[in-house]
């Protein structure tokens, strides 16, 4: 649950300030298992003032701070949004507006719901689901900042879509399906699509995971070094054998962990084995460092 101090805090003009500090943390703690606090154009004491205040973030050892479960979540929250701003609150990679214009569209792992937004100012019936019911939360948080009525959003597992099938004319899922059961997952979203519905899977790579790990402090960082080499072991067991292991352990967002970074062929092949096809003319150049897929439900 957040604290009504944080959703007050995001609503009164501390939002953005407080977002880019969080978003700066979220990206430098796996690096080093901690996070130093230096001056810069989006950091100022009164901003980590309210992130301690808030308990966003904790110290660790005399001069770095760890980011608590909530700050985590948060964290993960504000990257999203201020990239989204940052790029000019764009349409994600490989939508067009054509896709969207009275579609019924369906964003798998919507967090917050940014894209949402775009896809109902571009005339879609827009629908999200996330499993973290905070993101739900802040949905209306984000929908406040846009000036947009807040969006249809559903908590569930992208493995387990609570729809009717062949409900939806798109399928959008951006950099969620990595951490789900791969082969659970592409199946339901040709559960859920009409025929000739389009699917718009962008996901990150095993190249893209392994530069990811290089750049870790390996000494002191075990958490997210641990976490990484997981990604690596199940690639090799679901590209082997269709399956993927599963690490039961409570960590600050979820209580069991499944990473995975498969090739971009295996990725292929298994978007044909359910029925999906591929239309590379179709799918945005540049995503680099992820992989980016515009695929038809065939019949």
């Amino acid at each position: 649950m957040i604290p009504h101090a944080v959703t007050s805090a995001l609503l009164n003009g501390h939002g953005e300030p407080l977002c880019r500090f969080l978003r700066e943390a979220y990206f430098a703690e796996p690096k080093q298992g901690s996070f130093a606090v230096t001056s810069s154009a989006t950091t100022s004491e009164d901003v980590v003032q309210l992130a301690k205040s808030l308990q966003l973030i904790e110290e660790r050892g005399p001069h770095g701070f760890r980011l608590t479960p909530l700050g985590y979540e948060l964290g993960n929250f504000a990257k999203e949004y201020c990239s989204w701003i940052d790029h000019g609150r764009a349409l994600p990679e490989g939508v067009t507006p054509e896709l969207l214009t009275g579609k019924r569209v369906l964003d798998v792992g919507c967090s917050s719901g940014r894209h949402l937004v775009n896809f109902l100012k571009h005339g879609a019936t827009g629908y999200g689901l996330d499993f973290q019911e905070n993101y739900l939360r802040l949905s209306r948080v984000f929908a406040a900042w846009e000036h947009v009525p807040p969006p249809h959003v559903f908590r569930g597992d992208g493995q387990v879509l609570p729809f009717r099938s062949e409900e939806f004319d798109v399928v959008f899922c951006r950099l969620v399906i990595n951490y789900l059961d791969v082969n659970l997952t592409v199946s339901e979203f040709g559960r859920v699509l009409r025929k000739n519905g389009t699917l718009i899977l962008l996901t990150e790579t095993a190249r893209s995971a392994a530069r990811d790990l290089l750049r870790l402090r390996w000494l002191g960082n075990r958490r997210a070094v641990a976490y990484s080499l997981l990604g690596f072991a199940n690639a090799l067991i679901l590209q082997t054998t269709g399956r993927q292991f599963r690490v039961r352990s409570p960590g600050r967002m979820h209580r069991s962990h499944s990473p995975v970074w498969p090739t971009r062929p295996w990725l292929v092949r298994c978007l044909a084995r359910h029925g999906f096809v591929l239309q590379p003319d179709r799918a945005q150049k540049n995503v680099e460092p992820f992989a980016l897929f515009v695929a038809v439900r065939n019949g």
